[in-house]
C-alpha cells in the first residue's frame, strides 16, 4: 500500500512514485494524456491491446480495476488482473484495485505484487488518491451494483470501460456507461480477449429502387433487429436506437410493398421483446382500404381497452408479438377513433426521439389524454370510454 502521509497534505497522484516504501526502486506512472480510441476493430489479446495502447502515445498505461463484489470462488477482475500483470511493465504501468467498502483481506494479501495498489474508498485518503486518477482502462465486473458507483465517479476520467461477458449487473452498468459517453469493451476470460461492445451490423441492402420483392430479404432484416434488440437489452437508450434502425430500414424500403405490415410480422415470427415491438412505425396500422365499413388492422393492445369487448373484433392471426399487437377487423367509427389517438401519438414522440420506458409510456398518456379533451370538450359521448383508456396507460406510465 501507499504510505499513510498526513491528511491535510497533498497527495501526488501525477508523474511517478514509489508504490511501496519498502521498494524503493519500484516506481508507478498514473497520469498521460487520456486514449481517444481503441485501435481494433475485432477482438484482440488482452496482451495485444496492452501494447498497441501504450505504443499509441508512447507513456505508461493506467488501469484502475473494481473489487465490488469480490468473491475468491469466482471473480471476473482477478482473471483479467491475472491476465494483466503478464503484459503491462511493472516499472511505470499503473494497477489500481479500488473497492467501494472495506476488502476482506488484509493488504498485503491484496497486493500479490508491488505495482498492484488496493484503495478502500471506506477511508479518507484512499478516496481522495481515487478522486484524482485518470485510468486509461476502467474494468468494471457488474458483479456487484457498487460498480455503478465507480463508474459515475470516472465519468470524464477514463474513455474506456471494460466489462465482461457475464455478470449480473452487466446489462445496466453498459447501459449507463453508453449513457455517460464511455466507449464501451468486453472481455471474456475464456478466450482472454478484449474488445469492443458493437452492435450488430445492419445486412446488405438492395440496390433497386424501389426494391421488388425478391430484392428483399425480410427473415435476415426480422433476424437482425432481433439481435439489435437482444444488444439493446437493459439499456436506457434501447428505445430511440431501435427506432433510429426501423428508421434506416424504413428509408429504404418504405417504398416496398407492405413494408410496415410486414415490420410486424418479423416482430411476431422472430419473438421480439415487448419494448421493441412497441417502438413500430405504427401501433396503430390499417390494412384495408379508407372506405370500407370495416376495417382491417393491427393494433397495439393496450390501445384496444376503452373498446367494449375488443375480442370480438379479433380477425386473422389475433393475437400476436406475445400478445402485444391484436389483429382485428373494426367498425369504421372505432378504426377513426384509434386513428385519431395514433396520430398524435406519433407526434408526441417524434417530439421526444430520445425516450426510455417512462418517457414513451408518458407520451402515449399525453396522445390519449388530447384525444379525451378534444372529445369531451365537443360532446362527443366517446370521450367517457377514453378517459377510461387514460387512466390504464397512466398506470402503465407510473410502473415504468
Amino acid at each position: 500500500m501507499i504510505g499513510r502521509p498526513s491528511l491535510i497534505a497533498p497527495i501526488q497522484t501525477r508523474g511517478i512514485f514509489q508504490a511501496d516504501q519498502h521498494e524503493p526502486r519500484v516506481r508507478i506512472a498514473t497520469r498521460g494524456p487520456l486514449l481517444q480510441s481503441f485501435p481494433f476493430d475485432d477482438d484482440v489479446k488482452l496482451a495485444t491491446a496492452v501494447t498497441e495502447l501504450r505504443r499509441g502515445r508512447d507513456l505508461p498505461l493506467t488501469i484502475v480495476i473494481s473489487a465490488a463484489g469480490w468473491s475468491p470462488a469466482q471473480d471476473e477482475g482477478d482473471r483479467f488482473l491475472e491476465v494483466l500483470l503478464k503484459c503491462t511493465d511493472r516499472r511505470i504501468d499503473a494497477i489500481w484495485r479500488i473497492s467501494p467498502q472495506p476488502l476482506p483481506w488484509s493488504p498485503p494479501a491484496a497486493d500479490p505484487v508491488p505495482n498492484v495498489v488496493t484503495l478502500d474508498l471506506s477511508t479518507s485518503l484512499d478516496s481522495r488518491i481515487a478522486n484524482n486518477l485518470l485510468a486509461d482502462l476502467l474494468f468494471l465486473p457488474a458483479a456487484d451494483a457498487a460498480d455503478k458507483q465507480l463508474l459515475h465517479g470516472f465519468r470524464n476520467r477514463a474513455p474506456f470501460v471494460v466489462v465482461p461477458c457475464s455478470g449480473a449487473h452487466r446489462d445496466e452498468i453498459v447501459s449507463l456507461a453508453y449513457e455517460a459517453g464511455f466507449a464501451v469493451l468486453h472481455w471474456d476470460s475464456d478466450t482472454k480477449k478484449i474488445g469492443r461492445d458493437a452492435m450488430p451490423s445492419l445486412p446488405s441492402m438492395s440496390t433497386e429502387t424501389p426494391p421488388s420483392a425478391e430484392g428483399v430479404d425480410l427473415d435476415a432484416i426480422g433476424k437482425y433487429l432481433f439481435d439489435l434488440a437482444k444488444f439493446l437489452k437493459g439499456r436506457r437508450e434501447k428505445r430511440s436506437v431501435f427506432r433510429n434502425a426501423l428508421a434506416e430500414l424504413g428509408a429504404r424500403y418504405g417504398e416496398y410493398p407492405r413494408w410496415d405490415e410486414d415490420l410486424v410480422r418479423m416482430a411476431d415470427s422472430h419473438k421480439w421483446p415487448d419494448w421493441a415491438v412497441q417502438t413500430l412505425p405504427s401501433l396503430y396500422l390499417r390494412t384495408s382500404d379508407d372506405d370500407a365499413a370495416e376495417i382491417s388492422a393491427f393494433v397495439w393492445h393496450p390501445l384496444t381497452k376503452w373498446i367494449d369487448k375488443p375480442e370480438q373484433y379479433l380477425d386473422g392471426a389475433g393475437r400476436i408479438c406475445n400478445d402485444e399487437m391484436w389483429q382485428m377487423r373494426l367498425p369504421a367509427e372505432i378504426a377513426a377513433v384509434l386513428s385519431e389517438i395514433h396520430t398524435q401519438i406519433n407526434e408526441n414522440l417524434r417530439g421526444n426521439p430520445l425516450h426510455g420506458d417512462g418517457v414513451f409510456f408518458g407520451r402515449i398518456w399525453d396522445a390519449v389524454d388530447a384525444v379525451f379533451q378534444a372529445k369531451k370538450q365537443a360532446g362527443d359521448p366517446v370521450a367517457q370510454q377514453l378517459q377510461a383508456l387514460s387512466r390504464v396507460i397512466g398506470l402503465m406510465a407510473q410502473k415504468r
